[in-house]
């Protein structure tokens, strides 16, 4: 199952779908993806570089588009996924590969007040301009998205009260259609592989907008899955490696799901970051591959919190 959390900018896309995947959802924000949505002059169709747009008649004349070849291929490597993007001018190309669409909604004051307080990676929403651009776009955009059947989430409120509504229409809309492998993804059981060598760990170091932490290689286990194929899958895409040998360790609960963690005792391969975080990553959300001495990792912000622990009474 594929479902599209989508709305005009201000109405906490970005930070929603990073709540989701906090809490063990699969979640991808589209706008982490380079080059995915594009700015291009209607008439000629050639891309047109963003810049601070202070008239709108900028907009008259060039729009926002979706590569949608590309996000083909991104649903292609997931059957279950949680994914936010903005609205786009070809946007009714791409809603008939999702199968539920989720509309967040606000006020056009709240609108502008997070348009002009928040820190984007295109500075959009900054000038007058674009306010006013953004407010048009939501008389539009809205009623057309309700006519095909988005499902509305005012996003007015606190944080996590809106993401606990929105898994509760994900549970409730995918239950309705007799879907359980979806509903076991919303807290599926988690795999990591724990690669020591000469007294250091293989860690990777995540820094996503203002936050910066490291976390063990590894994902959630799929479909039918055992958990030493997920591990091992895991560790393929996400580290180019082969796992051998390993030995399990433990698995503690986290986030309303069991986490399993395994020694890597023999592998093959060079590790090196790959699979869909390699495609995903770019300057505001990083994944950097790093060896941490195992002693001093309670000096990091290592999640989940007491993994520390764990790892340096080996």
């Amino acid at each position: 199952m594929k479902i599209l959390i989508t709305g005009v900018a201000g109405t906490g896309k970005s930070t929603i779908v990073k709540a989701l995947d906090q809490r063990g959802i699969s979640s991808i924000d589209l706008h982490d993806v380079p080059g995915l949505f594009f700015w291009q002059d209607k008439e000629t169709k050639e891309k047109v570089e963003y810049a601070p747009v202070q008239s709108r008649e900028w907009f008259d004349k060039v729009d926002r588009f979706c590569d949608v070849s590309r996000l083909k291929g991104i649903l292609d490597q997931h059957n279950d996924i949680v994914m936010a993007g903005t609205i786009s001018g070809n946007q009714e190309e791409y809603y008939a590969l999702f199968d539920k669409l989720i509309l967040l909604q606000c006020s056009p004051q709240t609108l502008i007040h997070r348009m002009e307080t928040r820190i984007n990676k295109s500075g959009y929403g900054k000038t007058k301009a674009e306010q006013e651009d953004n407010i048009a776009w939501q008389k539009e955009f809205e009623p057309l998205l309700l006519s095909r059947g988005a499902i509305p989430v005012n996003t007015e409120g606190n944080l996590d009260e809106v993401v606990d509504e929105i898994i509760k229409i994900i549970k409730f809309r995918l239950d309705e259609e007799d879907n359980p492998s979806w509903t076991k993804t919303l807290n599926k059981d988690r795999a990591s592989g724990i690669v020591i060598k000469d007294d250091k760990v293989l860690l990777i170091h995540r820094i996503r907008d203002d936050k910066e932490y490291w976390v063990f290689p590894g994902g959630s286990i799929e479909g039918n899955e055992t958990i030493e194929e997920a591990l091992g899958r895991e560790l393929s895409e996400e580290l180019s490696i082969t796992v051998k040998d390993k030995k399990f360790l433990f698995k503690i609960e986290n986030a309303g799901r069991f986490e399993h963690y395994f020694l890597i005792t023999e592998y093959e391969g060079t590790p090196k970051m790959g699979g869909p975080e390699l495609e995903r990553m770019n300057e505001k959300n990083q994944y950097i591959l790093e060896q941490r001495d195992v002693k001093k990792l309670s000096e990091i912000n290592l999640l989940p919190k007491g993994i520390a622990d764990k790892i340096t009474k080996l």
